[in-house]
């Protein structure tokens, strides 16, 4: 039994700190939303359709965006769609990314055609019609704005593409960046934020005579500072089994660019693993902890960030373990 309860605990820690769990995950009811940063960087500009094109030069970071292999994951990139007139060739060019063998690899594939066309929207056209197979892409596959972009221009609706093309977000979601064309900004909207922590420790705040809860909110014009601790003691003594805290603080710029931001959710003084009685509570407060970091980091755009560089700031993730104590935390690399 004693094993058992052990094995639950260590699977509890785990999961804290590397469980990628999708925003509003956690019950039936959605959290608050808003406020989170990440604008969007519009679409590259479009380029006349003349016939043959070269094939585009640099294939990583493409248009200010790194990738990298995603571990347990795989996924592709579409970088480059053109007809090359003197081949008489469709031609799509990928990045291929293996999380499995951790690998990158570059792939163009071909479709070859029957007679020339006036451009690339015309042997598109041919292919869609003859070869659709061809157009449809392999799961998780992330199209660049170039591409996207001139799809839209020429009025392609992309339907054999779109059941397995993934989003940037989603890159960042899975650790998949390490360099984007976004600028990070935060919209400092208190209110929402505070009704979306409310929201969790509502739904998943244990309460119990030997939990003990502090915490503070400060908001100023431009920084919010919150930070709650919860310490579960021994029964009728001040012996602490576990302490959990979660602390968030930002300081924004009048455009919202954050020159603080940190946020960290840990554990410390475990001192229960030969203790069954709180075995459910101590899981309780594991969650709820776990709760409350996946919201915040959604909210602000950075699940799965791993250290990803934005236009105009660096946001590091690092875990630090010792001393009796886990800590996960997200901060800007100075």
């Amino acid at each position: 039994m004693q094993r058992k309860i052990l094995l639950s605990v260590v699977l509890i820690i785990v999961l804290m700190f590397t469980a990628a769990c999708t925003p509003g995950l956690w019950n039936n009811n959605s959290p608050p939303s808003g406020g989170k940063g990440n604008n969007d960087v519009p679409p590259a500009g479009e380029e006349p359709d003349t016939g043959s094109e070269p094939p585009v030069e640099e294939p990583d970071g493409y248009l200010g965006i790194e990738f990298t292999f995603s571990p347990g994951l795989n996924y592709s990139v579409l970088l480059e769609e053109r007809y090359d007139s003197d081949e008489d060739l469709f031609v799509r060019h990928f990045l291929r990314f293996d999380g499995f063998l951790h690998t990158e690899t570059e792939e163009t594939l071909t479709v070859a055609l029957p007679e020339k066309f006036a451009g690339r929207r015309e042997a598109r056209a041919w292919v869609l019609e003859q070869r659709p197979d061809k157009l449809e892409l392999v799961p998780r596959t992330f199209v660049v704005d170039r591409v996207l972009a001139r799809w839209r221009d020429e009025g392609y609706d992309f339907e054999h593409e779109s059941k397995n093309m993934i989003s940037l977000d989603y890159l960042k979601f899975i650790g998949a960046l390490t360099k984007t064309n976004e600028h990070f900004i935060i919209y400092h909207e208190p209110e929402t934020l505070e009704s979306l922590i409310k929201w969790v420790a509502d739904e998943f705040l244990p309460a119990d005579p030997n939990l003990h809860i502090s915490g503070n909110v400060e908001i100023e014009e431009q920084s919010f500072m919150y930070h709650i601790s919860l310490l579960l003691l021994e029964d009728d003594s001040a012996d602490v089994l576990v302490g959990a805290d979660v602390e968030l603080y930002y300081l924004l710029t009048s455009t919202g660019e954050p020159e603080e931001f940190s946020l960290k959710a840990s554990f410390h003084d475990i001192n229960y693993l030969e203790r069954v009685d709180h075995d459910e509570l101590i899981s309780e407060i594991a969650f709820f902890v776990l709760a409350l970091k996946e919201e915040l980091t959604a909210y602000f755009g950075i699940s799965g960030v791993r250290k990803l560089e934005y236009q105009n700031i660096t946001m590091m993730y690092d875990i630090a373990e010792g001393g009796g104590g886990y800590a996960e935390v997200y901060q800007l690399d100075h």
